[in-house]
């Protein structure tokens, strides 16, 4: 049913996302809308552009009313949100990919906005500093912390740093996961059509990365390791899946090690679940401390085993040998060796699949999530910390 302008109190999400596809940040963008305005909260989404393709038929569908904020330069930007904060007057702001520590937090109170959650997905280790600054770097933290009513932390990893190398009080964040479609992301999905689609037989074995081309990425390392194994006759496809500004050296980094053949790049996609449905193994070779990676999350629902990096909050959602390996990051023999074993044992791949399915039911379920993020936005009750810990 359309959702009319009303006189619903409105509140506005604000996610730093181009959303050109469909992916899992886009779509919880959309559960968390349609939660607000299931809790009697018109929802407004503000984006960097337009949805396209898939996704602009999905906000279309849901009748979410969208706004749009400047690319570049920060100027531009704040005039944006603070406009955007007076036009629309929100009982609350939630804000997803926008660093924390920057003008934005007192841009949005002094436009009137009393209400800010920020759902913190990329905080990573803070550099080492002479300790005069560090203390001028906690003091303007703790300075926009004022003006935030809630941090939401992605994993256990992103909260210890906010509180540790970033000195905000454990009082101001909660700790709630990134979340997918469990209905979307499932072992039950048939991969066929893709695999006939770029030229893949139904018992090859297809390992995938998945996600942007880039160096911190650690695409290298994967083309490496593909490499090795296919240097050991080894049958099996590899995927690149995704796009990125280092995509053009990783293709000829694969044309240098003479394997441009084996490897498919497919480009961007918007339909990673198909991508996931025919795939038998993904490579999450992240070099930077990632926080919590939806492709980590897609793959455990689709019921794959994943071979990652040791970084970040990664293995928060990983159990070690039991769901998928860890490896350590920098190299890529650790993801040469994590693969044979799973390349030659099926039993081993189905297990790891079944448990990882199994761990993604019970932590990452996207509808609970986005809920319970409505909730922290809308409510001023504070939620325990340590409930979707491991």
């Amino acid at each position: 049913m359309k959702r009319l302008r009303s006189e619903k109190p409105c509140a506005v999400i604000l996610a730093d996302l181009h959303p050109a596809k469909y992916g899992s940040a886009e779509e919880y963008v959309l559960e968390l809308a349609d939660e607000m305005w299931h809790r009697g909260v018109r929802p407004v989404v503000a984006f960097l552009c337009r949805p396209a393709g898939m996704a602009e038929q999905r906000f279309r569908q849901a009748h979410v009313e969208i706004e749009l904020i400047p690319e570049h330069g920060w100027c531009r930007r704040y005039f944006a949100i603070a406009g955007l904060v007076r036009r629309y007057r929100p009982v609350a702001m939630h804000i997803q990919f926008y660093p924390i520590f920057s003008c934005l937090p007192l841009v949005m109170w002094l436009a009137g906005c009393r209400r800010t959650v920020f759902h913190d997905q990329m905080s990573s280790p803070k550099e080492q500093s002479p300790w005069l600054r560090q203390m001028i770097v906690t003091l303007r933290n703790r300075l926009c912390c004022l003006f935030i009513t809630r941090i939401l932390a992605s994993s256990r990893f992103v909260w210890e740093r906010l509180v540790e190398s970033y000195g905000i009080s454990p009082e101001k964040i909660d700790l709630l996961y990134n979340g997918v479609n469990l209905r979307r992301f499932s072992p039950e999905r048939d991969g066929s059509a893709l695999r006939r689609e770029i030229g893949i037989g139904p018992r090859q074995l297809v390992v995938s990365f998945i996600g942007h081309l880039i160096f911190d990425k650690g695409v290298n390392y994967f083309l490496d390791a593909a490499a090795v194994l296919l240097a050991e006759r080894r049958s099996a496809r590899f995927l690149v899946v995704g796009t990125g500004k280092d995509a053009a050296r990783f293709k000829q980094q694969a044309r240098e090690l003479g394997i441009d053949r084996e490897v498919i790049f497919t480009g961007c996609r918007d339909d990673v679940e198909n991508v996931q449905a025919a795939t038998d193994i993904v490579v999450m070779p992240s070099q930077w401390p990632e926080a919590m990676g939806l492709v980590l999350l897609e793959t455990m629902a689709s019921g794959n085993p994943i071979v990652a990096t040791r970084v970040g909050g990664i293995s928060e959602a990983i159990e070690d040998g039991v769901t998928g390996i860890l490896v350590p990051p920098g190299q890529s023999g650790g993801i040469v060796r994590a693969l044979r074993r799973l390349l030659d044992d099926p039993n081993l791949r189905r297990q790891m699949g079944e448990m990882a399915r199994r761990r993604a039911e019970q932590m990452f379920d996207i509808r609970r999530l986005a809920s319970e993020a409505a909730e922290a936005c809308l409510s001023n009750r504070r939620r325990n910390r340590d409930t979707h810990h491991a």
